[in-house]
């Protein structure tokens, strides 16, 4: 009788109220999130408004205001983005992550009249998270903004992967990076384009990392590596997104790659949003 009443505890502990939640009321539903604008699925330079989730980071230095690193507006008050744009390694030490830039699209002009700049209230690093590790384990922050933002045409969430959405991997199916080129030195350059990049399975991925002596788990995502082209989009923190029915969701968020540009034969590593889920829910509050 003692025995049984153990056995049923311990089926109560696994199954039931301990389970660490994935999803959250404070995230918006796909009526609101990820809306899928156009039918074009060439490469090339985005719509105005495709990916209206996009943020931009400022930092504060010495010489002014800087853009560095990008992420991913998920409700009204996060934007998702990568630990490695807020550890001291990776920037100058007078580089002060001070605010995001919303619903940007050509950085070329003087003046974007569907920008909105918002103030960063707390900053939020992956506690596992380590800048020595070259695999760059648990490369996922948050960015609690300073006030709530207004959804506009230009300034809209990205969906993150549902419960039902968990146990897919995505190998061998082709994802979508919208951003723009790491050094835009043209006009069109400094427009946001958009780029197909094809999942690579975490074993192939292995294999290619494995010489450098990286170890690719499962919380981390491969893409890219077809072309010496597509990786030229890449900017730390920015969301690898996949199209399910009429809405996009964030499956990785830009981690590390080789230092070309584009190289071919080498994709980049992203770290794997569904295997993230529990820790991104557990950090949003109202």
């Amino acid at each position: 009788m003692k025995g049984s009443a153990v056995l049923a505890f311990l089926f109560f502990i696994q199954h039931n109220s301990f389970a660490t939640p994935t999803t959250s009321d404070l995230l918006p539903n796909t009526e609101v999130c990820g809306s899928i604008k156009s039918t074009t699925t060439q490469d090339g330079i985005a719509a105005e408004g495709e990916f209206p989730w996009i943020a931009r980071l400022q930092y504060e230095t010495p010489s002014g205001k800087k853009f560095s690193c990008g992420g991913a507006l998920i409700n009204n008050r996060y934007v998702l983005t990568s630990a490695h744009c807020m550890a001291a390694k990776n920037l100058p030490k007078t580089y002060v992550l001070s605010a995001v830039r919303l619903g940007d699209y050509d950085i070329g002009k003087d003046k974007c009249e569907s920008c909105v700049d918002v103030g960063i209230e707390e900053k939020i690093v992956h506690q596992e998270y380590n800048p020595e590790n070259k695999s760059q384990y648990n490369d996922i922050a948050l960015l609690r903004l300073n006030k709530e933002v207004t959804f506009t045409d230009s300034v809209k969430p990205l969906c993150l992967p549902t419960s039902e959405m968990l146990s897919i991997t995505y190998d061998k199916t082709n994802a979508i990076l919208a951003g723009w080129e790491r050094n835009p030195t043209t006009a069109e350059s400094k427009i946001m384009h958009k780029v197909t990049l094809p999942v690579t399975t975490n074993s192939e991925c292995s294999t290619i990392y494995k010489s450098p002596g990286i170890i690719i788990e499962s919380s981390q995502l491969c893409a890219g590596g077809e072309d010496n082209t597509a990786n030229c989009l890449e900017l730390g923190g920015m969301s690898l997104i996949s199209a399910k029915d009429s809405n996009y969701f964030s499956i990785g968020i830009i981690s590390f790659g080789v230092s070309s540009c584009g190289l071919a034969g080498w994709p980049s590593v992203y770290t794997r949003i569904t295997e993230h889920m529990p820790w991104i829910v557990s950090k949003l509050k109202a």
